[in-house]
C-alpha cells in the first residue's frame, strides 16, 4: 500500500517522487526539538540552489497528467463511479483493485493536495469472499476518510502542461471524430506522440504504394477463405 500511494503521489503532483514519511518532530521534556522531519519538496518551477530538498522527478509532467485523465475516468464511469455519486468532486481521480481470490482489495485516490490508498486483506491472506471487490470494501472507506480530509479544500482544477491537446475520438475504435458525430468523446494526448503517428501513418502509406503486394501474401490471403 505504502509503495502505491507513493506511485500515485507522483501523478497527482505532476511527477516528482515524494518519500513517506511518518514523524515531523520530536521535542525532550523541555519542549527543545531533537529531531525534525525534511521531507524533499515540489516545486516544478524551483532549481536546486532555491530548494535544497527538492523531490527528483521521475515523471514527465505530460505523462502523469494522461495518467491523471484516464484514472479520473474511472471515477466517472468505471468502479470508482460511488466517489463521484457522494464526494462529487471534479478534481479526484483514482484506481481499485482486487487480487485473485479475492484476497487483498484496495482503493487508491487522489487531487493534486492528497493522495490516499485504503488497502483491506488479512496478515496471512486468505479469502475475503467471493462477491467482495474494491469498489465495494474499499471505496467507501477511502470516502469516508477523504470526505473529512478535503473538507475545508477547494476543488482544484487539473493544470494541462504545455504539449497537452484534446481531441475528439470513437469511443471503441479510438479513431478520430468530427464533433457531430454521436460516439464522439473528449480525450488528451501528447502533441509529439501525434505527430510521431502521424508521421509514422505516412511512412507506411507512401511504403505501401510504392511496393507491390507480394504474391505469397495474396496466396496466403486467398487460401484463408477455404476451412478444411
Amino acid at each position: 500500500p505504502l509503495d502505491i500511494v507513493t506511485g500515485y503521489a507522483s501523478i497527482a503532483n505532476g511527477g516528482f517522487k515524494v518519500d513517506p514519511w511518518f514523524i515531523k518532530e520530536i521535542k525532550n521534556l523541555r519542549g527543545e526539538p531533537l529531531f525534525s522531519a525534511d521531507p524533499k519538496q515540489v516545486c516544478a518551477n524551483c532549481n536546486d540552489e532555491d530548494t535544497p530538498t527538492k523531490a527528483p522527478r521521475v515523471l514527465d509532467s505530460r505523462v502523469a497528467f494522461i495518467l491523471g485523465s484516464m484514472l479520473r475516468s474511472v471515477i466517472e464511469e468505471g468502479s470508482g463511479a460511488r466517489v463521484n455519486r457522494e464526494l462529487n468532486r471534479t478534481d479526484l481521480k483514482g484506481k481499485t483493485g482486487t487480487t485473485n481470490g479475492p484476497q487483498e482489495l484496495w482503493f487508491s485516490g487522489f487531487n493534486e493536495d492528497i493522495a490516499t490508498t485504503i488497502f483491506v486483506g488479512f496478515d496471512q491472506p486468505q479469502p475475503l469472499g467471493e462477491q467482495e471487490q474494491g469498489a465495494t470494501v474499499a471505496v467507501p472507506i477511502w470516502i469516508d476518510y477523504m470526505r473529512k480530509a478535503l473538507k475545508d479544500l477547494p476543488i482544484q482544477p487539473t493544470r494541462k502542461p504545455d504539449g497537452i491537446v484534446d481531441r475528439l475520438i470513437n469511443k471503441k475504435s479510438g479513431k478520430s471524430l468530427l464533433p457531430v458525430t454521436p460516439e464522439a468523446c473528449s480525450n488528451s494526448f501528447e502533441l509529439r506522440t501525434l505527430q510521431r503517428n502521424k508521421l509514422n501513418q505516412r511512412k507506411t502509406a507512401s511504403k505501401n504504394r510504392s511496393l507491390p503486394r507480394p504474391c505469397f501474401d495474396l496466396i496466403t490471403r486467398a487460401s484463408s477463405r477455404n476451412v478444411f
